[in-house]
């Protein structure tokens, strides 16, 4: 076993975790600022619904590279649908960019 590679995919997956924490910790700021001011930013439910949506496509994605992660690579018969579930996550993973820079460029500021 590669131990560069193994030791890239776990940083990758710490990456992941945090950011989904800030995702989750956006998501409680935003939440708490209406709260906190009575007053709700124009966007709001825009935010609000894009920082959930990245939230479970993360976990849905974490579950996806767990799932090709495990599956038999040396297994020629298989090499087709590890390419498959393959561009299926990346192309969750543009996603979440690209609804991540919706998320922050329409949220400006919610501190209370």
């Amino acid at each position: 076993m590669n131990s560069y590679c193994t030791r890239k995919t776990i940083a990758m997956g710490l990456l992941d975790v945090a950011l989904l924490i800030a995702n989750i910790e956006k998501v409680k700021q935003t939440t708490k600022s209406v709260i906190n001011t009575a007053k709700r930013q124009q966007f709001y439910y825009f935010i609000l619904t894009l920082l959930v949506l990245i939230v479970l496509v993360q976990i849905s994605l974490a579950f996806l590279l767990l799932f090709v992660g495990k599956m038999d690579i040396s297994n020629r018969l298989r090499h087709r649908r590890l390419d498959v579930w393959n561009n299926v996550a990346i192309t969750l993973i543009v996603l979440t960019v690209v609804m991540q820079i919706f998320a922050t460029s329409f949220a400006g500021s919610t501190n209370a």
